[in-house]
């Protein structure tokens, strides 16, 4: 499912953030340098470099005694950098580039179409590699480069979560929120209306963090 980058710093690092975001490298796997240095063929300088970008994204930490391993998943933690990712969606209106950018609502579409014929399967990591294509393509109508980094590296650590609880949730609620994410975001992109697109993402965010309050405070019997 990753795609396919180049083995420098850059690449490692966004193959790997993948990874980790998809849950392929679950909490606590050691990321070893030499090892990955061997798998994609490059010394051991880039591969430190994409880990250093990795931990300034909180997506992996330094182990006692050395080493690095991917970062743990606290979902109550979780809920404040929700909970700040919906305060950014009040600045998207401010800087949101219109008309988008020529092949958005193509690539939505597209995305919309690969995430109706995977529901089936009901394989959390696909569905979970369509909504970071989905939130890749709406960043790329984000004009702000400061306001874009700080999104996408906010969306990177709460990528995890949803991905996580998805088996203990209504698999067939969950894809109808996606697509109708997705339908109402080409709707208002159509529309060239940025204050929708900000209050569609606010609202879909709002609506996320209730349904993880009411996973988090469920009877456990």
């Amino acid at each position: 499912m990753p795609r396919e980058t180049g083995n420098t710093a850059d690449g490692i690092y966004e193959q790997l953030r993948e990874r980790i975001c998809l849950l392929e490298l679950t909490p606590g796997t050691p990321l070893r340098e030499q090892a990955l240095a061997e798998e994609f063929g490059v010394s051991r300088t880039p591969v430190r470099e994409a880990l250093t970008m990795l931990r300034v994204d909180g997506l992996v930490t330094r182990q006692h005694g050395g080493g690095t391993s991917v970062s743990g998943v606290d979902l109550k933690s979780m809920r404040d950098v929700y909970s700040l990712r919906l305060k950014l969606t009040e600045l998207y209106a401010d800087f949101m580039i219109i008309p988008v950018p020529a092949g958005t609502i193509e690539r939505l579409r597209e995305i919309r179409v690969a995430t109706l014929a995977a529901a089936p399967d009901r394989d959390a990591r696909r569905l979970g590699y369509l909504y970071n294509r989905f939130h890749e393509t709406l960043l790329g109508t984000i004009g702000n480069e400061p306001l874009r980094l700080v999104a996408d590296r906010l969306f990177r650590q709460t990528a995890r979560v949803w991905i996580q609880v998805l088996p203990d949730m209504s698999w067939d609620e969950e894809v109808r929120i996606m697509i109708e994410e997705i339908d109402e975001c080409i709707d208002a992109l159509e529309a060239e209306s940025a204050e929708r697109i900000a209050k569609l993402r606010s609202d879909h965010l709002s609506m996320l963090l209730h349904r993880f309050n009411e996973y988090l405070t469920r009877p456990l019997i």
